[in-house]
């Protein structure tokens, strides 16, 4: 069975991945908006969860000082993460939870590359009046 990725508001899980403020979990340093628990701030989800992956990977050399010890124990214990329900409060919009599952091999980065892609387009701005752009002329 695949692992699946829920929110844990409307399904619940067999593993929580939200963050903590005290010992190891799977939960996403890079984080929106204010948090208490969180390390690293970003400005779109876009890039908290591809800070998540590079930091996991260990791609990106800036991210090496970030929670070294709480990296290693994710990545020793990413496998016992396969079959199981992750819960978090982002679902359905893409997650730390889905990169959880593409270091599983159950989908690509592409897939949640796609993913962002498809929730950032969703927002289209309104046309301006012509009227109210002659004002700025």
């Amino acid at each position: 069975m695949p692992t699946r990725v829920v929110n844990r508001y409307k399904e619940k899980g067999t593993v929580s991945i939200a963050r903590r403020r005290v010992g190891f979990h799977f939960g996403n340093p890079f984080f929106l908006g204010n948090s208490a628990i969180g390390v690293v701030a970003v400005e779109t989800r876009r890039e908290a969860v591809i800070g998540y992956y590079e930091w996991l990977r260990g791609t990106n050399p800036f991210y090496a000082i970030i929670e070294p010890d709480r990296r290693q124990w994710i990545l020793d214990n990413l496998e016992g993460l396969r079959g199981e329900v992750l819960e978090c409060t982002c679902d359905p919009s893409a997650c730390h939870g889905h990169v959880l599952q593409v270091l599983l091999g159950e989908i690509t980065l592409e897939d949640v590359l796609a993913k962002l892609a498809a929730e950032e387009n969703k927002f289209i701005p309104p046309k301006a009046d012509s009227a109210q752009i002659d004002l700025f002329a």
